[in-house]
């Protein structure tokens, strides 16, 4: 017996996740991604801070509302990827945590990542014609100005300077057309981060927080 929310996730539940996922990209005539990702993570999507209509496992996301990943970005330079798996509007970046029973805010993970107050996102058509199987690279970098910058195969597209707190890797879909997979550590990666400058530590794959580990 599993919990999906157990963060000692174990390695059955893991693969009945993986065989899931591949029946139904198979039903939707999807092939899905070029690998199996790296088993028994510590850094994963969140079911518990996941929008009532998205269906969300480890590494995959689609429906239609907000899913964020586990842990806050709490290191200089993090990076992750989001692949295609198939095509659809969406909205790819960070947001912060919804405190739960919070009277004082109005925001759900049933909205989409446009309050740039807590979320700072780009959607997927101002990241240029995207095709399934197209990598989204996301670095977020903390050494001046937080800055989360974008990158499509590799290429540097877009960048949001002047993030605040502690944010989350998040995705939101407005209809249930895009299946998105996550990859969080740098085994996993299509693309491996761009470092920029030679001063400072490199983007790495996200650190989880104390809490997650």
């Amino acid at each position: 017996y599993c919990r999906i929310d157990d963060m000692d996730i174990c390695p059955r539940a893991i693969a009945c996740f993986n065989a899931v996922i591949k029946s139904l990209l198979s039903l939707l005539g999807v092939n899905g991604s070029d690998k199996t990702l790296t088993p028994n993570p510590l850094v994963s999507l969140s079911q518990n801070d996941a929008g009532a209509n998205m269906n969300v496992s480890l590494f995959s996301a689609n429906g239609i509302g907000t899913v964020l990943a586990n842990t806050a970005i709490l290191q200089d330079r993090a990076y992750w990827e989001v692949v295609i798996v198939r095509n659809g509007p969406f909205y790819v970046g960070v947001s912060h945590r919804i405190r739960k029973n919070n009277p004082n805010t109005n925001y759900s993970y049933n909205d989409q990542l446009v309050d740039r107050n807590r979320n700072w996102a780009v959607k997927s058509s101002a990241l240029g014609n995207l095709k399934t199987d197209n990598t989204i690279g996301i670095a977020l970098d903390n050494t001046g100005i937080p800055t989360i910058i974008f990158y499509v195969n590799g290429k540097h597209v877009s960048e949001i300077k002047g993030i605040k707190g502690d944010v989350y890797p998040a995705v939101s879909m407005e209809t249930e057309d895009a299946i998105l997979e996550f990859r969080f550590n740098d085994n996993d990666f299509r693309f491996p981060p761009q470092n920029g400058n030679s001063f400072g530590r490199p983007f790495t794959g996200i650190i989880p927080a104390r809490n997650v580990i």
